[in-house]
């Protein structure tokens, strides 16, 4: 689950519910651990108690934000991965993410683009998840927005739309576990 740093409050609910639900279909969910999207999709998951890993762009002991450093200590209690492809104290330079978020998609089955503005690392991303033969899926926004511009995009150029977290796991034939309320005990 990947998307926008400057998401909007629709992004990160949307990024909240799939990941909320891949969590409880015990679906690893990866992304970079940037503001935004990222950090909004890594605590739904740990607050799911379901595992995530975070590809960061920068080295391990790298500069990381309070709230990133927070969020990393959260995935590491609850099972995850903290992975860099970096050398440990390498700060996070603009010509990394390219390479983080080829290890995003290359990481996964299935790339969910929440946000993304035309020209972004998300799209990148998307690319990298088409360039491995990856399953890339979108969340459709409103076309005045400018961080649902690209997943439009995206979406009218063959991308899947993801209406519900349904909709992948069906794609995927992933089978749905069932919620706790539709489990009927016999009588």
């Amino acid at each position: 689950i990947v998307g926008s740093r400057k998401a909007s409050s629709y992004g990160i609910r949307c990024a909240k519910k799939f990941a909320t639900e891949f969590a409880r279909q015990n679906i690893v969910v990866v992304s970079g651990l940037a503001y935004g999207i990222d950090q909004a999709a890594h605590k739904a998951t740990t607050d799911a108690k379901g595992k995530t890993i975070a590809v960061l762009g920068c080295g391990l002991l790298g500069s990381i934000t309070s709230t990133q450093r927070y969020i990393a200590q959260n995935i590491i209690e609850n099972g995850g991965t903290i992975f860099s492809e970096f050398p440990l104290e390498i700060c996070g330079l603009r010509h990394h993410y390219p390479y983080r978020n080829r290890v995003i998609s290359g990481l996964c089955s299935g790339t969910l683009i929440v946000e993304a503005t035309e020209k972004s690392g998300s799209i990148l991303t998307a690319k990298s998840a088409i360039d491995q033969n990856r399953d890339v899926f979108c969340i459709p926004g409103q076309i005045d927005s400018e961080t649902s511009k690209g997943t439009n995009i995206l979406i009218r150029d063959g991308a899947y739309p993801a209406l519900s977290p349904k909709d992948i796991l069906l794609t995927m034939s992933i089978e749905a576990k069932p919620q706790e309320s539709q489990i009927q005990t016999p009588v």
